[in-house]
């Protein structure tokens, strides 16, 4: 009996335990759809293959060529006195001077393109991810406002009532806040219907199903916090060493070295070595034969074809180097937009925080007050609630534009800024 007590005691833990950690993983965090987004996305799948393929590639060019076996009867005479010679013979090319390591060093290069593909799209989906987090914050802040100033409608709308009660105020002035009401309440649908958008986006990036209450975490905090940001010098090194840019480019030029490396081996000759047997059936003698082949590639019109393609590498390596120089001053010029567009987004911010809202709620509370004692008409009153409300959403709108210049530096300099978890 108490074995049976302490079994079921640990099944009722058991079961406490695994509904406790799907409710916490019913709202995962940003660090939790950037984790899933990264490792199950479907667009990872085929750069799995991708890499397989340009690593079966190496051993398809790193090693000596076949070698081949001949079988030949020659010097029949036309009088058929005898059968002629007949040959058996075994020959092997080689290349040498180390064009096979040359080639193997090449593919072996070349197979790591996949994993800059790979890192690439990673990149792209921690954006991605990102973005949509930050829409649907948008989304839950303008929701959150939507309510708040239905429940000011609604209490501006029960002060007229009471105001046309006494025999104060008019009945239009009843209907006009009706209609604001029917306004807030049209947003609301709009706003519900684009939350559900920017979910479904989510769950096809992270290929997590999040329920449709999924609320973000922790973004409101971080908005309000001051951040640093390093000096332009040292940003601009991090895009040196770290962004997907540069480093395709010195993939590419590195590449491009080892083709060239390739190349210019053509100029060394390969060899063929032939050895065989041979039976001469008119004097029955028996023979070996032993032969070498050298290729000769200094000859002129080889020659200008293998220059032309050393020719080549050259002007890809300038080429390289002038895309190089190129995104180098076109980054300069995109990291100093990207950190004035934060700063002013952060004065913005502070601007409307600060003194517009403030001033706005301060003018509508007086004018309510002024509508009460009839010294003031409603339409008055409605322009004040609109300018507020307008300030609220520009607010929001201002913040989220924040967190997407963040992201974007984030994407340019390939360094984490936004750290929320």
């Amino acid at each position: 009996m108490k074995k049976l007590l302490f079994i079921l005691l640990l099944f009722l833990i058991n079961i406490s335990v695994t509904t406790s950690f799907a409710q916490e993983n019913t709202n995962p965090g940003l660090k939790e759809l950037i984790s899933s987004a990264i490792i199950v996305n479907s667009k990872l799948k085929p750069l799995e293959y991708e890499k397989l393929i340009e690593q079966s590639k190496i051993n398809q060019f790193n090693k000596q060529p076949a070698p081949s076996v001949e079988v030949m009867q020659d010097k029949i005479p036309f009088s058929f006195m005898n059968a002629g010679e007949f040959i058996l013979s075994y020959s092997q090319p080689l290349k040498l001077f180390g064009k096979t390591d040359a080639s193997e060093n090449y593919y072996n290069y070349r197979a790591l393109k996949p994993e800059l593909m790979k890192e690439e799209l990673q990149k792209d989906l921690i954006k991605e991810v990102k973005d949509n987090y930050f829409l649907l914050y948008q989304n839950e802040r303008k929701l959150s406002t939507n309510n708040i100033q239905q429940e000011i409608i609604k209490s501006i709308t029960k002060s007229i009532e009471i105001t046309y009660s006494v025999g104060k105020g008019s009945q239009s002035d009843i209907l006009k806040s009706n209609s604001e009401l029917q306004k807030l309440l049209y947003e609301d649908i709009e706003l519900k219907s684009e939350k559900k958008i920017i979910l479904n986006n989510l769950r096809t990036i992270t290929g997590l199903n999040l329920p449709q209450d999924f609320k973000t975490s922790n973004i409101g905090a971080f908005v309000n916090t001051n951040i640093s940001i390093d000096d332009t010098l040292k940003l601009q090194n991090q895009i040196i060493e770290h962004n997907l840019e540069f480093k395709y480019l010195n993939y590419e030029k590195t590449l491009n070295n080892l083709e060239r490396n390739i190349n210019e081996l053509e100029r060394k000759p390969d060899i063929t070595f032939k050895t065989g047997y041979m039976y001469m059936s008119g004097i029955d003698e028996h023979a070996f034969q032993i032969s070498a082949m050298i290729d000769l590639p200094f000859m002129p019109w080889n020659s200008k074809r293998i220059d032309a393609m050393v020719q080549e590498n050259e002007y890809m390596d300038k080429q390289i180097d002038s895309k190089y120089n190129s995104a180098l001053t076109y980054m300069k010029s995109e990291l100093r937009n990207k950190m004035s567009m934060i700063d002013a987004q952060r004065e913005k911010m502070k601007f409307i925080k600060e003194i517009t809202i403030p001033q706005l709620e301060q003018t509508l509370n007086s004018n309510l007050v002024s509508y009460q004692t009839g010294t003031l008409d409603y339409m008055n009153v409605v322009d004040t609630y609109r300018m507020l409300r307008e300030n609220d959403f520009q607010l929001i709108d201002e913040e989220t534009k924040y967190l997407l210049y963040l992201s974007e530096l984030e994407r340019l300099i390939s360094a984490e800024l936004i750290k929320i978890n």
